[in-house]
């Protein structure tokens, strides 16, 4: 391994990327409560542990033998792993803008009760003075 750091530091760089991505990941997924999440951080794992394996293969630091099927599967994961992305974003876009319309809702309901009723308040001022 040293040999590699010193032969190709930007392996190295992305090697280190991998691995602290994948730990990121697995220290997100006991986080996630939303389920489209969690399979979308499952793959970004599976594509960051490949990848890993791939730039090692390909720098002779290990030998494996490539399974065209596991390429093929890596790659589908990828395309997914984008496609996903952008659901994600969709219904997080979606989301942000229906808790805005509430929000907005909730403020304006809340400013009409405080203008409209201020006689409550009295009452509960002069039971308060009374006990």
């Amino acid at each position: 391994m040293i040999r590699l750091l010193t032969a190709s530091p930007i392996v190295w760089l992305a090697l280190i990327m991998s691995a602290l991505t994948v730990g990121w990941c697995l220290n997100l997924l006991r986080k996630l409560a939303h389920p489209h999440l969690r399979i979308c951080t499952y793959m970004v794992t599976l594509v960051c542990v490949f990848q890993a394996v791939r730039l090692l293969r390909d720098q002779g630091v290990i030998v494996i033998p490539v399974n065209s099927t596991v390429v093929s599967v890596v790659e589908l994961c990828v395309t997914l792993l984008y496609f996903c992305l952008i659901l994600i974003f969709q219904i997080q876009n979606h989301e942000s803008r229906r808790d805005h319309v509430r929000l907005r809702l909730a403020e304006a309901s809340e400013n009409s009760k405080i203008v409209s009723d201020p006689i409550p308040q009295r009452h509960v001022l002069q039971k308060a003075s009374v006990t």
